[in-house]
């Protein structure tokens, strides 16, 4: 799942449109309903992943990983706030992130801003 998702967050910085655009989750050329749906993030790159219990967990593990790019920890921590913002309370037409999800994001919060560089902030 992890490595999942590295190669779609990858995929977004690729120099091929249609790649980035098959990562981002853009149709057409446009892009999906963020309104609609916590499922896709104004950055399309979760799309697949929204749903999925520890995701947020995972892109706080890309964020911190030192040896990844930081073009990839960049998008990670993109993908991450869009994440809080969108999906930390359940609204009528979006699923919130889950409880326990929430905790380990609230233990890790402290460690991560002092941890991560400012430029993946």
């Amino acid at each position: 799942e992890l490595q999942e998702i590295v190669n779609t967050l990858l995929a977004t910085l690729s120099a091929s449109q249609q790649e980035r655009a098959d990562a981002e989750g853009i149709n057409g050329g446009e892009e999906l309903d963020c309104e609609r749906s916590c499922t896709c993030a104004k950055d399309q790159t979760s799309l697949q992943f929204q749903k999925l219990s520890g995701y947020a967990v995972a892109l706080i593990k890309l964020m911190t990983t030192e040896d990844l790019p930081l073009p990839l920890r960049q998008g990670a921590a993109i993908n991450f706030k869009y994440l809080i913002h969108q999906c930390w309370v359940a609204k009528q037409d979006r699923t919130a992130i889950s409880d326990q999800d929430k905790e380990i994001i609230k233990q890790n919060m402290v460690e991560l801003i002092i941890h991560v560089p400012p430029l993946v902030r």
